[in-house]
């Protein structure tokens, strides 16, 4: 929570550029497209989309693919990347301190309620 994830489709000799778009998958929903429709250029170029995608804690594991489409005039050409994983971000120090802090404040939550029942109980018992 609170990072995010730089995403970048490197996609090389594309021509021409203003038929061509460029979608970034999460899981088989479109998460971002661009078309470069603004690009009137002729010549041969290498095209780099990157995307900053928040973290949110469903993405971790996700599967992300980029996917190209070039139209030619009704020729469509298709082209689409090996999925990557979306890994989990690192903790920060502060994110470990304080995990680490709510697990011994729960651990010591438990044995006080684990010695009042077990004090309650032996009250309740007959003495010997």
């Amino acid at each position: 929570m609170g990072s995010d994830y730089t995403l970048r489709c490197h996609v090389t000799h594309v021509f021409p550029v203003g038929f061509f778009v460029v979608t970034l998958r999460r899981g088989g929903r479109v998460i971002y497209s661009e078309s470069l429709e603004r690009f009137t250029g002729l010549d041969l170029a290498n095209v780099t989309l990157t995307y900053l995608l928040p973290s949110r804690p469903g993405d971790f594991g996700q599967p992300v693919t980029c996917h190209a489409r070039l139209n030619l005039d009704g020729l469509v050409v298709l082209s689409s990347s090996a999925p990557v994983t979306l890994p989990v971000p690192a903790w920060s120090p502060a994110s470990i301190a304080l995990a680490s802090t709510s697990i011994a404040a729960c651990v010591g939550i438990f044995l006080v309620v684990g010695a009042l029942c077990l004090r309650k109980y032996l009250s309740m018992q007959p003495p010997a």
